[in-house]
């Protein structure tokens, strides 16, 4: 298995207004810009296989790799996820991490360990506990090539106008998702909440609170155990083992009724 990080450094920059006179993704934290923060990250994990998919001429870590989108108003949100299209992994699992996030080691980590062989999203579904942030963000996607075309249909159907202006993309990405395989039982979209420091920067006023909060709040990262989505994944394996054991126990009883 081959796996891919392809990090999104192509997002609207109406709202960041070129803060800092850089583009969102390049803002620094600790003196290191978010981008070659996640870069970093997906290293440190094991991960080689690290592309950067963007509009502009941005200086890289020597192994990662640029990608050529090119997105106009018109796709924004279809055009933001079909752009990276043909380097989806073959042979792998896909991750497509929003370049403008900063990620914990939880966050980073929930986001590479999915839970469920299907679509697994990675966000926050409210407002954060921690930054101060009043509202949902959604910080990475993974899927395998089974569902390659589940996305891109997906995809662009946000782009002929699915929610485009009522959510952000990854939102929008998720909604139809979520609405498309709702009949479809062999293949699960999941949604992993972390609620802690990981934050995606959308206005100047996001970086500046969430920089003046990461000061003032000790920081504990949530326990996997208290993640609702792992544990109803666990409840689902305890599940499946319950039938498995049931059906092994019912047969057994056959047998020895049949051998009398």
């Amino acid at each position: 298995m081959n796996d891919r990080v392809i990090l999104l450094a192509a997002g609207e920059m109406k709202r960041w207004k070129n803060y800092l006179n850089v583009p969102k993704h390049l803002v620094e934290i600790e003196g290191e810009p978010l981008l070659h923060r996640l870069i970093r990250q997906c290293r440190d994990s094991g991960i080689d296989d690290i592309r950067v998919a963007t509009q502009h001429e941005v200086k890289l870590p020597e192994f990662a790799t640029r990608i050529q989108v090119d997105i106009t108003l018109k796709d924004h949100y279809a055009g933001k996820f079909l752009s990276t299209k043909e380097a989806w992994a073959t042979d792998g699992r896909t991750f497509l991490i929003f370049g403008d996030t900063w990620l914990s080691a939880t966050g980073f980590k929930a986001i590479m360990t999915p839970i469920a062989d299907g679509i697994c999203f990675v966000g926050r579904r409210g407002a954060s506990s921690y930054t101060g942030c009043p509202y949902g963000e959604i910080f990475g996607v993974s899927f395998t090539p089974a569902h390659q075309q589940s996305i891109a249909i997906a995809a662009q159907k946000t782009g002929q106008g699915y929610g485009a202006k009522r959510a952000a993309a990854g939102w929008a990405l998720y909604r139809q998702l979520s609405s498309t395989l709702a009949e479809d039982k062999s293949t699960e979209t999941i949604f992993v909440d972390i609620d802690d420091f990981s934050e995606d920067f959308d206005y100047p006023q996001d970086y500046d609170f969430w920089q003046k909060r990461s000061k003032d709040l000790p920081y504990t990262a949530i326990p996997e155990i208290q993640n609702p989505a792992f544990l109803r994944q666990r409840k689902k394996v305890r599940r499946n083992n319950l039938l498995v054991g049931f059906t092994v126990f019912f047969f057994g009883l056959m047998i020895g009724w049949l051998s009398i």
